[in-house]
């Protein structure tokens, strides 16, 4: 299991789970900027049950996990994309599906757990015949909306993955769903006075975007855009005094700025990285934080309408290396000994060396394992073209480098004989003078 860490949509709350000591954080953060951040108030909760992932609520100390059992038939990823064994016994076709999830609310600043279960109509067309798998949650911005990514495994039926939507400020009362057949890595919510939409990155590359009618309780998918050959891995949004901005990240290391509302990209590839993009996040005053698998936090700022890298985070934990970053400028970090760590914009963070090779960490490697054929690399394909590319540049570089320090070299060897046929003719013309004036 690996550490989660989740922010709230108001950036007054930030949750933590510690799979080594079984506890669940859930701090208060000021929302004045200053230079040194610490939390004002900390509330611990020491689980039970362990916890595959988790939504905090946007505005109020309330959070919605789901728990590791509840995905026992499949084992619990290590990271996006991963893809599991399966091991599904059939039970009889009912009408109704249920979803376990964990609900951790405050009271009297303690923090309680309730069992929560949602219920809802199965949908009779796919002839679902086991409970739901919920691997994804997500609050909506106001909070008044819970978005569940379940996956549906039968044995003798073809799977299908679904998204449903709860009234959350109704009980958590089922609203809408809707299935489909691709997986989802990431979801993010995109709310306006005009429309409600659900941004959900797949792990075949496109970018879906589901429109939710509130009059109609209708969830469908309105647009599909296909952002790269390879799977997308996470994607954050922040609406910005300056433009709305959606940050995407691929496991083939590019990464994207695109606006939601015309999904044209203003920027892409602000680091040059071939690993798999792990985390982004968007903070505040154009500065986004993107992390790879097994390497340093990159924080990258927009100047002059060009993506400059800023700094690097270094000293990350290689359980968990994502950094967030939330409206304050308060960036969230997990450091080695497995603490949560709260910086400022305003703090000299350490820097890495650009020439600075991380070490290689196993456990980081194995977030993102996949099929071959889904990471297959050949002659032909995009990502064996690139390296073919990149290595024919970096054999030019080097031969250029090779004859520059040849030139220099004849260039020396040529100045020092010059040097010294000048100082034996100097010589040789002092010498015939002197003899002269003798005679």
């Amino acid at each position: 299991m690996n550490h989660i860490i989740q922010v709230s949509g108001d950036s007054r709350r930030v949750v933590h789970y510690n799979p080594d000591k079984q506890t669940l954080d859930l701090m208060k953060l000021s929302t004045k900027i200053t230079n040194a951040v610490h939390p004002s108030e900390t509330i611990t909760l020491r689980l039970t049950t362990p916890i595959a992932a988790l939504s905090i609520h946007p505005k109020f100390p309330e959070v919605i996990a789901i728990p590791s059992k509840s995905q026992q038939s499949i084992s619990v990823p290590k990271g996006p994309g991963e893809k599991s064994g399966v091991s599904v016994m059939a039970t009889k076709q009912a009408t109704k599906a249920t979803i376990s999830l964990n609900h951790y609310r405050t009271y009297n600043k303690e923090l309680v757990f309730n069992p929560l279960i949602l219920e809802y109509k199965a949908s009779m067309d796919n002839k679902i015949n086991v409970s739901p798998l919920p691997w994804l949650l997500k609050y909506s911005p106001c909070g008044k909306y819970l978005a569940i990514h379940t996956r549906i495994v039968s044995p003798i039926h073809p799977s299908f993955n679904e998204i449903l939507i709860f009234d959350a400020a109704n009980e958590f009362t089922y609203i809408t769903s809707t299935n489909f057949n691709f997986s989802v890595e990431d979801l993010e919510w995109v709310c306006d006075e005009d429309s409600i939409k659900l941004i959900a990155a797949c792990i075949d590359g496109q970018l879906r975007i589901f429109s939710y009618l509130p009059d109609e309780e209708i969830l469908k998918c309105e647009h599909e855009y296909n952002i790269s050959s390879s799977p997308l891995s996470s994607i954050s949004y922040r609406d910005s005094s300056n433009v709305p901005g959606l940050l995407i990240g691929t496991r083939d290391g590019n990464t994207y700025i695109m606006d939601p509302n015309t999904m044209i990209c203003s920027y892409s590839n602000l680091v040059n990285n071939d690993l798999p993009v792990l985390c982004v996040s968007k903070g505040n005053k154009d500065i986004d934080i993107i992390t790879f698998v097994n390497e340093n936090a990159h924080l990258v700022r927009i100047e002059d309408g060009i993506p400059k890298e800023v700094k690097q985070i270094v000293d990350l934990n290689p359980r968990w290396r994502g950094v967030y970053c939330t409206n304050n400028g308060t960036v969230i970090m997990l450091n080695k000994e497995g603490d949560l760590k709260l910086l400022s914009m305003h703090q000299t963070l350490k820097t890495a060396s650009l020439e600075e090779k991380p070490k290689e960490n196993k456990e980081s490697l194995e977030l993102f394992k996949v099929p071959d054929k889904e990471m297959k690399v050949d002659g032909d394909s995009q990502l064996g073209k690139k390296r073919k590319r990149d290595y024919g540049i970096r054999q030019d570089r080097e031969g250029d480098r090779n004859r520059e320090r040849d030139r220099d070299r004849d260039r020396d060897n040529r100045n020092g004989r010059d040097k010294r046929d000048n100082r034996d003719r100097d010589y040789d013309r002092d010498r015939d003078y002197w003899v002269k004036r003798r005679r």
